[in-house]
């Protein structure tokens, strides 16, 4: 384990997962909220279902969702920088706690 930090509601543990990326594991307690497919699929290609899915976002990471558990892992992609991979997956992070605490609402089709 690299780091442990609270954004929110969220639980994020910062593992290493080679020498060139680091693992995100971000954790609610509960099951997420209705919304967070939505709010996630602008990001990339979604595959899975509803209770299981990932996002790829080219050229940045993998996120990885189970709903249920209210857990979520970002993966980096080995081209980005190790700065820009937490920059990134606490971006994520923050957003997903502003849709749990009610303040950012999904987009609408």
């Amino acid at each position: 384990m690299v780091d442990e930090l609270q954004v929110g509601p969220l639980s994020v543990t910062v593992k290493h997962s080679c020498i060139r990326r680091d693992l995100f594991d971000i954790r609610l307690g509960r099951a997420f909220p209705r919304g967070i497919r939505e709010l996630l699929a602008p990001r990339g290609v979604v595959r899975g279902g509803d209770a299981l899915f990932t996002v790829d976002v080219s050229g940045v990471h993998q996120i990885t969702v189970a709903v249920g558990t209210g857990r979520m892992v970002v993966m980096p992609k080995l081209a980005t920088e190790r700065a820009d991979q937490r920059r990134a997956a606490l971006g994520l992070a923050r957003q997903v706690a502003a849709l749990i605490e009610g303040s950012c609402q999904p987009r609408e089709r």
